[in-house]
């Protein structure tokens, strides 16, 4: 009688590896329910093999998109960013010649990004009325010219009000390039390409650095200082890019010379599908309907706030990284001693040219977590990940720089390349906690939350620069809320998926390996069953898993 009952006992704690089953079952019934199961994990996982092995139908319409679409939209926004970040690079002694202190500099930052962050989504939204290609046209050769007028500032008002219409005219590119994107890629292969755009801005910091070095080594040709050469020539593309722009690229899918008929109307079709239930933009109350519907998404709020944080971090670097780097080599980072400008007789070229290695390791390692992050479907803890190591790097720097100049130097570049490398699967996560038109406003919205960064950043900054020991707390407060924002992350990914996932409908955590470790538990337990069942039943349960 004992042994009999072992047999069910056994039996009894074997389905609950298998999600759930009923555990009032006995000998040969139990081990063959199991082995069913089993058989239906293995056939689960075989197809999600099979899914992920067969090629993409679209594949060879989204490499001529990616041709054709993708590098001039990393044009686009190489050039912006060259062009909103060239006064850090000649700040040294753009400041020096002009007799600008901390305030007008930081003040003259934080101008661009309040016009830049107010006319985000009034930008799009005209967007959405007048098409995209002639708005990036126009937004193009407006700032290209603007971008040239630095050269002459010679007053504090002057640049103020360049920095003012450079933020007007900067503020649509960035989401007018994610709704291009959108119409272009299907959500699901749309990773890559938002992705590209960050590692554009990457690109940009890293080659801005030997760019502006051998500009600024022009000081003198033709009677002009080199960061008057700076600003001129680095203004003039933008220009060129805005011709370009209205040339080849498409206004639709359908006009999309580079794509034959079936190509579009494969893509059109793809695109559209992830469009459904989301109606577009007309009237002006479709344009209201559009902007208190995406608003409504719970998730918006949450992400606004995240990417505030990590902005300021971001933003303050990029603005700051010359100038740090100078102070780290005069040894006068952490002290009240800091000075945005450099000191008489030097052209300040060693820190504009160092600025190159913090850069060209976050291009790399972005790229790395682009990648990654798409082949596992995964954006939460990518991002989390960067910007955790990036808030622990950061807060290093004060310490190490009291030991080595060397040391603080190499942990200031590890916290911005990881900083940095979070830049692409926040975007993309982002991107995916909406559908539809919809991401026409929040993008913008998201990224008006990523330059209040800009300026409230720089205007902490040149406030404590001088008062509380140079960069020390500023390298704190930065870490602080990297690190804090990693937690966030963290909070958002478990609040998704006790939703139910995200609403394209992906949960970021069920993949073929997800289900192939399913299969082989039910494997395991429907062996474990047939061992503690000596019939024949139970050894047959086993042999047809």
């Amino acid at each position: 009688m004992a042994k009999k009952k072992s047999a069910p006992a056994a039996a009894d704690d074997a389905p609950a590896v298998l999600d759930g089953l009923p555990a009032t079952r006995n000998g040969a019934a139990a081990a063959a329910e199991d082995g069913a199961a089993a058989g239906a994990g293995a056939a689960a996982a075989a197809a999600a093999d099979a899914a992920a092995a067969a090629p993409d139908p679209l594949a060879p319409t989204l490499r001529k998109v990616t041709r054709n679409i993708v590098p001039l939209g990393m044009a686009i926004i190489f050039i912006s960013n060259i062009d909103r970040s060239n006064l850090a690079y000649g700040a040294l002694t753009f400041n020096r010649d002009n007799g600008f202190g901390p305030s007008v500099y930081s003040t003259a930052v934080s101008l661009f990004f309040v016009t830049y962050c107010v006319l985000q989504m009034p930008s799009n939204l005209v967007m959405l009325r007048v098409g995209y290609r002639p708005w990036l046209t126009m937004l193009l050769i407006g700032w290209g010219i603007v971008a040239t007028c630095f050269s002459l500032v010679t007053k504090a008002w002057s640049l103020y009000l360049l920095r003012v219409l450079l933020g007007i005219l900067e503020a649509g590119a960035l989401p007018a390039l994610w709704h291009v994107f959108a119409v272009f890629f299907p959500a699901r292969r749309i990773t890559v390409p938002f992705s590209t755009l960050s590692i554009a801005i990457l690109l940009a910091n890293m080659l801005a650095s030997p760019l502006a070095t051998g500009l600024l080594a022009m000081d003198g040709l033709g009677g002009l200082k080199g960061w008057q050469w700076l600003f001129l020539i680095e203004g003039i593309p933008a220009v060129l890019i805005g011709a370009l722009t209205w040339i080849f690229l498409p206004p639709a899918v359908a006009s999309a010379r580079f794509l034959d008929r079936e190509e579009r109307a494969a893509l059109e079709a793809a695109v559209e599908k992830d469009r459904a239930g989301t109606r577009g933009a007309g009237s002006a109350r479709e344009v209201f309907a559009l902007t208190r519907r995406a608003l409504a998404n719970p998730y918006v709020g949450v992400a606004f706030v995240a990417n505030t944080m990590s902005s300021l971090a971001a933003q303050i670097t990029l603005t700051f990284t010359p100038i740090i780097i100078s102070n780290i080599i005069n040894g006068t980072a952490l002290d009240n001693s800091a000075s945005v400008a450099a000191r008489a007789g030097s052209r300040a070229l060693k820190p504009v040219a160092l600025t190159v290695v913090p850069y060209a390791l976050a291009a790399s390692l972005s790229l790395a977590v682009a990648f990654s992050a798409e082949r596992r479907h995964e954006q939460f803890l990518h991002a989390a990940g960067c910007l955790l190591a990036s808030g622990a790097c950061l807060m290093l720097v004060p310490l190490l720089l009291h030991a080595s100049s060397v040391a603080g130097f190499v942990a200031l570049c590890l916290a911005i390349a990881a900083g940095s490398a979070s830049s692409p699967p926040m975007m993309v996560l982002v991107a995916r906690l909406c559908l539809g038109d919809d991401q026409a406003v929040v993008l913008p919205v998201i990224n008006s939350a990523v330059v209040l960064g800009g300026i409230v950043g720089p205007l902490a900054t040149g406030a404590m620069l001088n008062r509380l020991g140079g960069f020390t707390y500023v390298f704190v407060i930065m870490g602080a809320l990297n690190t804090l924002e990693a937690v966030t992350v963290v909070i958002v990914r478990w609040w998704v998926l006790r939703e139910g996932g995200l609403p394209d409908g992906g949960r970021n955590t069920k993949n073929v390996r997800a289900a192939r470790r399913i299969a082989s538990d039910a494997v395991t337990a429907a062996a474990a069953a047939a061992a503690a069942r000596p019939d024949a039943a139970a050894s047959k349960a086993v042999e047809s898993v």
